[in-house]
């Protein structure tokens, strides 16, 4: 499977992307996606493409049709239809297991202002301990780019900044709560978790991680949601406290607007 072992740096979400798209816009066999993709007059190594079809094929988003020799999207056309549809699918393809890319996740999210000593994912590697420790380097390359795509932080040259804006407006989409309601935050924690299970470590107590708080202060600031603290509330919650933000730490609900679901 593609979370298991194929998040290499060459198996990255653009190309996967056009591959499927490639397939439902069309009757190819395999050969023919391979000319398409990558020109033989243009590009005589086929490494690539090879590698890519066989993460998407072992993964079950293509078959080759025994029969007939063409190549069938598994995916509903809805699926890929825009490049958030085809994020919000993979989002839930790499959560639906406990693979090596939820776990590696998982920690990486969790690592607080650990993570801002890793400058280069050859410095990550090699800091990388437990069951981490052995991981093949061109996965902890590779990770960063699904991470990136699939909304737990932002690029900046190899390193990732920890923010799950996108992966937390993507599962909000998908398994909504009621919009322009103040919901308690120990309720929508409690839903989040369901529908985020990698953030089970990014929670210690009331106390959510660099990634989680960054997030939500940024849906906060896009007004796709609102943070709302009450002081004399018994069940409070912290982020990680920013002085530079309207919301320092403390949170006791949350409202969703409609505008996250559109």
């Amino acid at each position: 499977m593609l979370f298991d072992k194929y998040f290499i740096p060459v198996v990255i979400p653009e190309r996967v992307y056009a591959l499927l798209k490639l397939v439902k816009s069309g009757q190819y066999t395999r050969d023919d996606l391979k000319e398409l993709m990558l020109p033989r007059e243009l590009n005589k190594n086929q490494d690539e493409f090879n590698t890519v079809f066989k993460a998407v094929s072992d993964t079950n988003l293509i078959k080759i049709n025994e029969f007939t020799d063409i190549v069938e999207c598994l995916l509903t056309d809805d699926d890929i239809s825009s490049v958030d549809n085809y994020r919000r699918y993979m989002s839930k393809l790499a959560t639906s297991n406990n693979n090596l890319f939820i776990r590696f996740t998982s920690w990486y999210i969790s690592q607080n202002q650990d993570v801002f000593f890793y400058k280069t994912a050859e410095e990550l590697s090699r800091r990388l301990t437990g069951e981490f420790i052995n991981m093949d380097k061109k996965l902890v390359l590779g990770w960063r780019f699904w991470a990136s795509f699939l909304g737990y932080g932002y690029l900046h040259d190899t390193f990732l900044i920890p923010n799950m804006c996108v992966r937390i407006n993507d599962a909000l989409y998908m398994d909504k709560l009621k919009g322009d309601t103040s919901i308690g935050f120990s309720e929508f924690m409690e839903h989040l978790s369901k529908v985020c299970p990698e953030i089970q470590n990014s929670i210690v107590d009331k106390n959510l991680s660099i990634a989680l708080s960054n997030g939500l202060r940024s849906l906060h600031d896009m007004g796709k949601i609102k943070l709302v603290y009450t002081p004399d509330s018994n069940d409070v919650w912290h982020l990680f406290r920013i002085e530079s933000h309207e919301i320092h730490e403390n949170v006791t609900d949350i409202i969703i607007r409609e505008g996250l679901y559109e």
